[in-house]
């Protein structure tokens, strides 16, 4: 069960008092923070996000030339059923439309791209007037080519050899299935969303990789800013008591139990969970590290983040322990390709049984998406100094999952397995998904393992569309356990 709906969260506040929204594909209003901006404005914002830009055309020859797939070819008429398609789609803003027929025709692409988050192209004759004058134009705009099968391949194929090991920011799709286009259309919101985002790392030490958040905001467009315990000190608070007390109340409603935390701290959570919305709707960003453990251990904040992070996490925003950016990234690069949040974790493997544990105390609930069912849950204590709140999250057996860590900025890390169960002990984090890979899987990632401690879990497997993701962000993708 998830700690508390939107539709519960909106019952509870006045149009003013509506904080944060989340970012989610919908734009549909979630999260209760401290802002002051009206709800109103904050919807158009956020629908504004999560909206995408793409221009679209088409590569032809003209009608009665001779080639595939064959003479008198209606394309107008193919284009025309692709235009209908894609104007179905009701996230996405389209402008173009062109009927390429000469090379000549496509050399004012570029300033028609101006504000277009990304580029469809679909080849639908051979040959496919424009699609030389596109490989010579070296474009920068993320961009999907599509084959209409029968019809554009031999000069698909043509352009395809020339663009492989060029660097261009471009996924090549063929397949009698068009749906699959409107379904790779994901990788396009992906680096869109990805572009509109910007994450708080809170740490004392603030920003001591300039080069790293410099290359953030060149490769991925996200923008980091660093702050410290003190601001999170002064929202904690001036956060409102009364409404924390609302929302722990219903957080223990939607546990299965309580088992060590005192009603206080679970109130202390809540009032973290509104000191961080406030300072995100301040920061407009979507997205918060903080350094819990050296925090909490040092005395620097008075509760633990753990319920913050899963409440954001399960309305469409990232919340990730120990101010890793490298797993924040993870969360924003795989979350908005997979369209769910994820479970960030500690990796623990048994070589014997085939078996790789995800371990840590909190995960988002609504695992198989915002709009999907939550997974059922207890409020612990955090389990490595056995204080403060944190949650067991309780992962339902048979889903396939994706294991993800993002190693900026060249590489993802992943792996798959199936969830078996749940680890029952009180060894490590709170909560322990249990899942099955191989045993030579398991002893490949023990004997090559890389990439810093943590994992992110996605449900589903999502290692192809990662695979096509790397093409437009310029990451290598590396199985671990294959």
């Amino acid at each position: 069960m998830s700690l508390f709906s939107r539709r519960e969260v909106l019952s509870g506040l006045s149009a003013g008092a509506l904080g944060l929204l989340a970012l989610n594909k919908g734009g549909s209003a979630a999260l209760a923070g401290m802002g002051h901006v009206s709800a109103g404005n904050l919807s158009e914002l956020t629908a504004r996000k999560n909206r995408t830009s793409l221009h679209y055309l088409f590569c032809a020859k003209p009608k009665g030339l001779e080639g595939w797939p064959y003479h008198q070819y209606d394309h107008a008429a193919r284009a025309e059923y692709f235009t209908r398609r894609l104007m179905q789609i009701g996230d996405i803003d389209w402008s173009g439309g062109e009927i390429i027929e000469r090379e000549e025709d496509i050399q004012g692409l570029k300033g028609k791209l101006d504000g277009a988050d990304g580029l469809v192209v679909i080849a639908l004759t051979s040959p496919a007037r424009g699609l030389s004058s596109l490989y010579e134009m070296q474009l920068e705009t993320p961009t999907i080519l599509f084959n209409d099968l029968f019809c554009g391949d031999c000069s698909f194929l043509g352009y395809q050899q020339r663009a492989m090991g060029k660097g261009l920011r471009l996924v090549s799709l063929s397949s009698e299935d068009t749906g699959l286009l409107e379904r790779k259309l994901q990788l396009l919101r992906a680096t869109a969303r990805l572009r509109r985002s910007k994450i708080i790392c809170f740490r004392e030490r603030g920003d001591q990789n300039p080069d790293f958040t410099r290359t953030a905001a060149e490769k991925l467009g996200v923008e980091l800013i660093y702050m410290g315990s003190a601001e999170i000190n002064a929202a904690y608070e001036k956060a409102d008591k009364a409404r924390a007390k609302e929302i722990a109340g219903r957080w223990i409603e939607a546990a299965e139990k309580v088992v060590e935390p005192k009603t206080e701290e679970i109130v202390d959570s809540a009032r973290m969970y509104l000191a961080l919305s406030s300072l995100m709707q301040q920061e407009q960003a979507n997205a918060v590290t903080v350094d819990c453990l050296t925090m909490v251990y040092g005395k620097k904040i008075s509760a633990y983040p753990c319920l913050a992070f899963v409440q954001m996490n399960d309305e469409g925003y990232v919340g990730a322990c120990e101010s890793d950016l490298a797993a924040t990234l993870t969360m924003l690069v795989v979350g908005y390709l997979a369209d769910r949040p994820g479970f960030m974790s500690d990796p623990v493997l048994d070589t014997e049984a085939g078996l790789i544990y995800h371990a840590h105390c909190l995960s988002a609930t609504r695992m198989s998406g915002l709009e999907g069912p939550a997974e059922p849950c207890v409020i612990r204590s955090h389990s490595e100094d056995r204080s403060g709140v944190s949650l067991e999250v309780k992962f339902t057996p048979g889903h396939k999952i994706t294991a993800a860590k993002y190693v900026p900025f060249d590489k993802m890390l992943v792996s798959t397995g199936e969830i078996v169960g749940n680890k029952s002990t009180e060894l490590a984090c709170r909560s322990k998904m249990v899942t099955r890979v191989d045993k030579e899987g398991v002893r490949r990632m023990l004997n090559g393992y890389s990439g810093g401690l943590h994992r992110i879990i996605f449900y589903g497997d999502h290692v192809e569309d990662l695979e096509d993701l790397g093409r437009l962000l310029d990451f290598q993708v590396v199985n671990e356990t294959a």
